[in-house]
């Protein structure tokens, strides 16, 4: 029997992270009556990249107020209005998918530490599920790797099938909508191979009972951002602890 769910959220830092939550959104074990998707950038090339792949892919594009605009990679910056904006539109939705808080890029870990906070200081029957990008080796810190380790958050995931359907879809899109990331795409399809034959892009985590205390914890001791953006960790936690 399909899990179903009446309106989805998608929260996407930036245009193309929806791409990680297609595994879920075309499983069997699920169903979706409406997805709406966020886009957190307002740049304007991607912002129309990511509403052909809502077309290709029949989600509901939406984008912020036009007088409320973040600036790529300082997200963590204005995450006090990243939090008041979220407590607007939250209690629209049964499910959310954000991405999971790992060290990859600054804007992913920014924008899901503001929804855990809002579930923190306000009470929605929401479930949310992270879902994973890309987060450091902890062997080789300056080398990547996507997925989550086998050994992470054992007892809080959310498992599917990653269909057919859901492999071609994230090819089509790529494609078609996402052209200007042509590269960016060739550098992570290693790493997504090597993770899609290990079945790590077969689940998600649960956050519905996890605290973004807790959540921290597993981040790696250096982040992929510090080491090429030049962002330390302790001055991202910084920001994020209002």
């Amino acid at each position: 029997m399909k899990k179903s769910f009446e309106r989805t959220l998608i929260i996407c830092p930036h245009a193309d992270d929806e791409l990680f939550t297609f595994g879920l959104i075309y499983s069997l074990e699920n169903c979706f009556k409406e997805i709406d998707l966020l886009l957190i950038g307002s740049d304007k090339l991607r912002q129309k990249e990511t509403s052909i792949s809502s077309k290709i892919n029949k989600l509901n594009f939406i984008t912020l107020p036009k007088d409320i605009k973040f600036i790529d990679s300082l997200y963590h910056i204005d995450f006090v209005s990243l939090k008041k904006y979220f407590l607007t539109i939250l209690f629209d939705y049964d499910l959310i998918l954000s991405p999971l808080i790992e060290g990859g890029h600054q804007d992913h870990d920014t924008v899901t530490a503001a929804l855990l906070k809002c579930k923190e200081t306000k009470n929605f029957n929401s479930k949310i599920l992270l879902y994973s990008t890309y987060r450091s080796m902890s062997i080789f810190p300056n080398l990547f790797r996507c997925g989550i380790p086998k050994g992470l958050f054992i007892d809080h995931r959310y498992f599917f099938s990653f269909t057919l359907k859901g492999f071609s879809r994230f090819i089509k899109t790529i494609l078609v909508a996402y052209k200007s990331q042509y590269f960016s795409w060739l550098l992570l399809l290693p790493s997504l191979f090597i993770a899609y034959i290990l079945r790590d892009l077969n689940f998600m985590i649960v956050a519905d009972n996890l605290s973004l205390e807790y959540i921290l914890r597993m981040i790696p001791k250096r982040p992929l951002y510090q080491t090429y953006r030049g962002l330390k960790k302790s001055s991202w936690l910084e920001y994020i602890q209002y």
